[in-house]
């Protein structure tokens, strides 16, 4: 960082701290902020180690905030994977939580409120087009091409 006078060991324990208390973080993005603070090597193992251990560090407790938090803004499976992915979540812990943080009905329900808000907008005479570039915005959002296509069915609407 520019300008920031070299930190001490205390004074960067105690900065990465609050840090990690403000909210859930993962490992991947707390070792990036320690490097940030000038830690590396085996000192930034041990801290990264230590906060893991203080209960400071999560991944699964950091994904489960994610996909809570991003479900409710109404992504899908496929975007919500890709996300914990970028954040350094393991492929285990990614598949773990979706399957115990995703409740199938209230999934479904997200989905179909999604397309009757979309399907206003949308202004096209011919219906396959209609029902293609919804299906497209539901795909942006993160849900499958069947997941799309089925909500399509349910709304009444033909198959893209």
């Amino acid at each position: 960082m520019l300008g920031q006078e070299h930190l001490t060991l205390p004074e960067i324990r105690a900065k990465i701290r609050r840090w990690c208390a403000y909210q859930d973080r993962s490992q991947a993005e707390t070792r990036s902020r320690l490097q940030a603070l000038g830690l590396s090597g085996t000192w930034l193992d041990e801290e990264l180690g230590a906060l893991v251990l203080e209960g400071f560090v999560s991944d699964a407790r950091f994904a489960s905030a994610y996909v809570r938090g991003h479900l409710a803004k109404g992504w899908g499976r496929h975007k919500l994977a890709q996300g914990l992915q970028a954040a350094g979540i393991p492929d285990h812990l990614i598949k773990r939580t979706l399957t115990d943080e995703i409740d199938e009905a209230t999934y479904r329900a997200t989905l179909a409120k999604l397309v009757a808000k979309k399907l206003p907008t949308v202004v096209d005479p011919n219906p396959v087009r209609r029902a293609f570039k919804v299906a497209r915005y539901l795909e942006q959002k993160g849900y499958s091409r069947q997941e799309a296509r089925t909500a399509l069915a349910e709304a009444g609407l033909g198959t893209p």
